[in-house]
């Protein structure tokens, strides 16, 4: 059955008459044959097998059981079902709740997508947290002071033996004894979640199917709105709340950059949980409404701590998919503006002087789509540290040690002691009160000195730590 079939029987379905309990009835029943018709479809063994491999527990007893490349192609090529990698491969598909979107809605995938869609999806990582696992199953697990105390734990849970070296106490008391058959089953089962969140995580980063947001530590709503971003039909919108890393995270700016720049971000409002929007979540926790959908501009709302905050012109800004390369080239992640006068600056600025360098764009698999743009020809590279080249520094180039050297020092300036708006921003002085000679901003006059030649001397206003001109510092 192809996919143009399996859309026919699910419109067949959709058309029946479901205006009494026996239509209802009847619809139900021709629903659940177009379900069996699907599931033994060659699309449907397909991608149970491409999943199953990656879920499949590769042990030396199961190796007959797992799906390789070559039993994919055979299935493709119209090959022989093998019964126990197909039986596998359902088996496992079920138990991870797989869910093969186009082989649920085929009628849909025939249209091109969803006209609309609409979703709260889950924000967490696809990473077993130990603790949260545990804390309702085995509070003596999930208490433990550290993660060398707390797998010590879990050995012991292997064992059967945690309650015994615990509390032998109460497990007298229970009239237990060692091993405990039912601790054992809960580390059979912590081993199954911890194998079973590994192989989502192998999917969602070596599978294909998630190619713009299967990076790094990868988060479910991540997934979820790639998801959206492929199910939903070019006419189509889908709306959906996820946290403002979507947008600036360096893990989602291969999404990110792919909707914005390619008109398929129809708008994002960006909220503070400070006001408790959410009560249940904490106040500093970030999120956006984002929505998907050909647009020839997306619109923003950033920092809005209050709904009717969306609605506030001042608060709104527009931009181009042009701008965000404008703007934002080589990240490629969402330029945050706190109102409509501030973004329209920022292009003004970059429009008459855009970034210093523009790096090389590349696709998916690597191939160079832009070549590097530097047309001033800057290059960077670290010089002195603090640490490592501290044998090149003298703290007071007028002291009886260094006083040979002080016509050769020069000053220097560290980045914590300027400010964007003022250089004379802090200073390091002889102050035994305060570590370091730490001098804070109200304490350094802003009527600059007449400072003494060569160098600057510590009494108080803006002064520079020294370093020794030597040759090992001359180079280049």
């Amino acid at each position: 059955m192809t996919q143009a079939g399996l859309a026919v029987n699910a419109v067949a379905v959709e058309t029946l008459s479901d205006d009494t309990p026996e239509s209802i009835a009847a619809k139900r029943t021709a629903w659940h044959e177009a379900q069996a018709v699907a599931q033994c479809s060659m699309l449907a063994r397909l991608a149970d097998t491409y999943v199953a491999a990656f879920l499949a527990p590769k042990l030396a007893n199961t190796g007959k059981q797992v799906p390789l490349s070559g039993y994919l192609w055979g299935v493709l090529s119209g090959q022989a079902p093998n019964a126990d990698v197909e039986d596998m491969a359902q088996y496992l598909c079920r138990m991870h709740s797989v869910f093969h979107w186009w082989l649920a809605f085929p009628q849909v995938a025939a249209k091109g997508g969803f006209s609309v869609m609409l979703g709260n999806p889950p924000w967490e990582r696809i990473k077993l947290q130990e603790e949260e696992f545990f804390a309702s199953r085995s509070p003596l697990v999930a208490t433990a002071r550290n993660k060398a105390e707390r797998s010590q734990r879990i050995e012991w849970l292997r064992e059967g033996v945690l309650l015994h070296n615990l509390n032998p106490d109460l497990e007298r008391a229970e009239g237990l004894t060692p091993p405990n058959r039912a601790e054992m089953v809960l580390y059979e089962a912590f081993i199954a979640a911890r194998r079973g969140a590994e192989a989502a995580s192998l999917f969602a980063h070596d599978g294909r199917r998630y190619p713009l947001t299967g990076v790094g530590d990868v988060n479910t709503y991540a997934l979820f709105a790639e998801t959206f971003l492929h199910a939903t039909s070019p006419q189509g919108r889908a709306g959906f709340i996820v946290p403002t890393g979507i947008a600036t995270d360096d893990s989602t700016k291969a999404y990110f950059g792919y909707i914005a720049s390619g008109g398929k971000l129809a708008s994002l409002y960006d909220f503070e949980n400070s006001e408790a929007v959410f009560p249940a979540v904490h106040r500093s926790y970030k999120f956006s409404l984002l929505t998907l959908g050909a647009s020839p501009q997306a619109e923003f709302v950033c920092f809005a701590t209050q709904v009717p905050q969306v609605n506030d012109p001042r608060r709104r800004f527009r931009l181009a998919p042009s701008e965000f390369a404008l703007i934002n080239p080589n990240t490629r992640t969402c330029p945050v503006f706190r109102s409509e006068r501030d973004a329209e600056l920022t292009k003004k600025l970059y429009r008459a002087a855009p970034v210093l360098i523009r790096e090389a764009q590349f696709d998916t698999v690597g191939e160079l789509l832009e070549a590097e743009s530097n047309p001033w020809g800057i290059s960077f590279q670290r010089m002195l540290d603090m640490s490592n080249d501290s044998g090149l520094f003298l703290d007071q180039p007028d002291s009886a040690d260094s006083s040979a050297d002080a016509p050769r020092c020069l000053p220097l300036y560290e980045a914590k002691m300027i400010h964007q708006f003022d250089h004379r921003w802090a200073t390091y002085v002889d102050a035994p009160d305060k570590p370091g000679g730490w001098i804070p901003p109200t304490l350094v006059p802003r009527k600059r000195p007449t400072l003494p030649t060569p160098y600057a001397r510590a009494t108080g206003y803006l002064n520079a730590r020294c370093w020794r001109a030597s040759r090992a510092c001359r180079r280049g």
